[in-house]
């Protein structure tokens, strides 16, 4: 961490009466003797605000993403939700903007009032939201343009929850606070900044986030993204220019090969299905800064169907109709939405030399199946080496499709599992993999894109609620996980464009926002 430069200006001497213009058209009078100096801060950068009286972190409530949220005081976790951008609107006001919300600091109801509560809103232009950054002696404090009063902690607390509040100017330390960066403010093109892993991807290229989304997620092993959390992912991506894609789990837990089991109170009919994907569909499309996906999954690695046994597939003889029934009504309800949302069907291998994956394509579309893009899981620690994975797009790309690889990923340190996939555990290896994939498909008819999954699964020990031994997956993510310090973005984050050829350069990043949440510090 290092402390913001403040201007070279020098500080002026405010003796008497402070008049400060507000935007409301009148002005308020200050009595008040300080020495102070405005601070020079970037945009672009990320800042912790320690109160100089608690010692403690401006924090939102209980890292809400919603509006009307309480701005308190919190011992410092070094999250998000402890995290702030200062976005100048001219004139030596600032706009304070949370990095784990999106949310500005807001006096709320335009209070003028000593006491008016300071919470968080959708950030806007009026003067409730604009914020003057004088600093004296390495301590800064903040006026509001509109009611011309100070930041302050109310009752002078210490406590954690002590709220922040508005009040008189009175040049005391509950209304003094240190200002630190934290990360950013480096460039990148896309402004990420420091804590904000979906923005840091971003900068490095990566164009399409993939977001997975359940009825009810348990709360462990990873499963936390249910409509609401999905919403505010999708916010973010979108805020750094990423484009959408939405994996339908249409389950409570791991959907995949091995299992696909019906959420709790569902039959697996045909109706679950419908209500589920309108539902989730329409509030993205409600939802200002979200809006609908660019692209939608019906059901995750179905290989034996899904919603089992509902939905299963059979084999000997195969019997592909009732997944094929319910697939379509995902379909279908998509497509009520946008017709130019692209429906995804994702199965997971390339074993054989790669000719399942065409062979159960085959199947399901002789079965009436619809679809618009297949999209592949490949990972060369379970399906074998790349050239597998090429066979099968070779073969499908005379079905008239677009095509994925919509899972892939390998460890850039040892695998605590014991798997291997022919190519070092070392970072250097991660990125040549990667590379060397990116290489040999790009060229494929038909071939659109990669989606690296488990992307930001870093840091595991200070939000994955699961048994130690399950987690492989942190050891193939694209941010190093020392604990205790920030989780460092990965050199095989830039091997898809430095290899090139890709319109679609994805990523899944699913667990990010609740990790940020729960400590975890992205870094570039």
């Amino acid at each position: 961490m290092k402390p913001i430069h403040t201007s070279v200006r020098r500080s002026s001497i405010v003796v008497g009466l402070l008049t400060i213009a507000c935007g409301s058209g009148f002005e308020t009078e200050l009595d008040s003797e300080i020495g102070t100096m405005s601070a020079a801060l970037s945009s672009s950068a990320v800042y912790e605000v320690k109160g100089v009286h608690s010692n403690k972190c401006m924090d939102i409530d209980g890292a809400s993403t919603q509006n009307g949220a309480n701005v308190q005081i919190w011992s410092c976790l070094g999250n998000g939700a402890q995290q702030f951008k200062f976005e100048d609107m001219g004139g030596g006001w600032y706009r304070i903007r949370n990095v784990n919300s999106g949310k500005c600091l807001d006096v709320y109801n335009w209070s003028t009032s000593a006491g008016g509560d300071v919470r968080q809103w959708d950030c806007h232009t009026g003067n409730n939201q604009q914020w003057t950054v004088e600093e004296s002696g390495g301590q800064y404090h903040f006026i509001n343009r509109h009611s011309g009063k100070a930041l302050d902690v109310a009752g002078w607390s210490t406590s954690d929850g002590g709220n922040i509040q508005q009040w008189d100017w009175l040049n005391n330390n509950t209304q003094k606070f240190y200002v630190t960066q934290v990360g950013g403010g480096g460039g990148g093109g896309g402004g990420g900044g420091n804590g904000d892993a979906v923005g840091i991807l971003a900068d490095h290229g990566f164009n399409y986030a993939r977001i997975r989304v359940l009825p009810a997620p348990p709360g462990n092993y990873g499963l936390h993204q249910d409509q609401n959390y999905v919403v505010e992912v999708c916010k973010t991506a979108r805020s750094h220019g990423m484009k959408v894609l939405l994996d339908f789990f249409y389950s409570n837990w791991w959907a995949d090969p091995q299992q696909q089991n019906i959420p709790h109170g569902w039959s697996g009919s045909s109706d679950d299905i419908s209500y589920h994907t309108w539902q989730v569909l329409n509030a993205m499309k409600n939802a200002s800064g979200c809006g609908l996906p660019d692209m939608v999954q019906i059901g995750n690695e179905v290989n034996s169907g899904m919603l089992w046994p509902a939905g299963q597939i059979t084999w000997n003889p195969n019997n592909f109709s009732n997944f094929v029934a319910r697939a379509n009504v995902g379909y279908d309800t998509v497509k009520g939405f946008s017709s130019s949302i692209k429906v995804m069907i994702h199965y997971a291998g390339a074993k054989g030399n790669g000719f399942d994956a065409p062979w159960w394509y085959g199947a399901y579309m002789s079965a009436g199946g619809k679809v618009d893009v297949f999209g592949l899981s490949y990972y060369p620690m379970w399906h074998g080496p790349i050239s597998n994975v090429v066979n099968a797009l070779n073969s499908l790309s005379s079905r008239g499709k677009d095509m994925y690889i919509v899972e892939t990923a390998t460890h850039f340190t040892t695998s605590p599992a014991g798997y291997s996939s022919g190519y070092p555990q070392t970072k250097q290896g991660q990125y040549n993999y990667l590379y060397d994939l990116t290489n040999q498909v790009k060229n494929i008819n038909r071939f659109k894109g990669i989606f690296y999954w488990g992307a930001t699964w870093a840091q595991t020990d200070q939000w994955l609620d699961a048994p130690a031994w399950t987690d492989d997956t942190w050891a193939r993510a694209l941010f190093d996980s020392p604990s205790g310090s920030t989780a460092t973005l990965n050199m095989a984050a830039d091997a898809m464009l430095n290899a090139g050829g890709l319109s679609v350069r994805g990523v899944d990043v699913s667990e990010a926002r609740y990790a940020q949440q729960h400590g975890v510090i992205y870094a570039d």
